[in-house]
């Protein structure tokens, strides 16, 4: 599977980085494969492969970074030196093609160990433009994730915990107790009132839950059926076609705020 992006060049004022008139936008692509390497103790290196179908030379950056995972789901990297890329910087000729190799120079951990390879363009420097000031192009970055097995044998173990409704707030976890990542592709939430009728339902995003580790998530209920709400069903699809599933009785002050 290849991935294509898109980057665009805009002007901006000459030593001021003040946004200057809009002018024409110049658009390039590139591609790159896989979307992922998946890294194990007899299989330490992987290749990416990058592509460049425009007429213009397009040179990257690839550095790799520590993927740890904040609560709310956002990525929390840092510079490792756990990985090998060579080369570190790779130029991709016109209607060309460019690869660089990741190695693993760590030995597991009793959990997965993840990274990101984040793999910069290097904006080629456009002069003066007929506006009288300096033309750059914005960087497009990519970051693609690694995976390092662990010792032992692979297992993903999600589960829905710490539910509680308190102040007109629906809050829950998906945690990972497991030894490998779990691809949650997404979240329903429905509120149940009386005689099973659904008052209302939410969808949520899914995404990586890294081992070990727990994406939170907040839903208010509505104000004007909060009342009539009795119990809360959440439903999480994950990768490839699993459900976890758990419904949460609410106690009879849950609106109060």
């Amino acid at each position: 599977m290849h991935v294509l992006f898109r980057r665009a060049t805009l002007p901006f004022c000459a030593l001021g980085l003040v946004w200057c008139a809009a002018e024409a936008v110049h658009a390039a692509n590139f591609a790159f494969s896989p979307t992922s390497l998946e890294l194990t103790v007899k299989e330490r290196s992987g290749t990416v492969t990058l592509q460049n179908p425009g007429d213009k030379p397009v040179r990257f950056e690839a550095i790799a970074m520590r993927w740890d995972q904040r609560a709310d789901g956002q990525m929390d990297l840092h510079p490792t030196e756990d990985l090998l890329v060579y080369p570190p910087l790779i130029t991709v000729a016109p209607d060309k093609s460019s690869k660089f190799r990741v190695t693993v120079l760590v030995p597991p951990g009793e959990r997965e160990k993840t990274y990101r390879i984040q793999v910069t363009e290097i904006p080629a420097f456009r002069g003066v433009n007929q506006a009288g000031g300096a033309s750059v192009t914005i960087r497009s970055q990519v970051v693609l994730p690694v995976f390092f097995a662990p010792a032992a044998a692979k297992q993903a173990i999600a589960t829905i915990v710490n539910p509680a409704t308190r102040a007109g707030t629906f809050t829950f976890s998906i945690a990972d107790a497991g030894t490998v990542r779990v691809h949650v592709r997404s979240v329903a939430v429905t509120g149940i009132g009386t005689g099973g009728r659904t008052i209302f339902q939410k969808s949520l995003d899914g995404w990586y839950v890294l081992a070990g580790g727990h994406r939170d998530y907040s839903v208010p209920l509505p104000r004007d059926t909060c009342a009539q709400v009795r119990a809360i069903s959440v439903d999480a699809l994950t990768v490839p076609s699993s459900h976890i599933t758990q419904t949460i009785e609410v106690p009879a002050d849950a609106c109060r705020g």
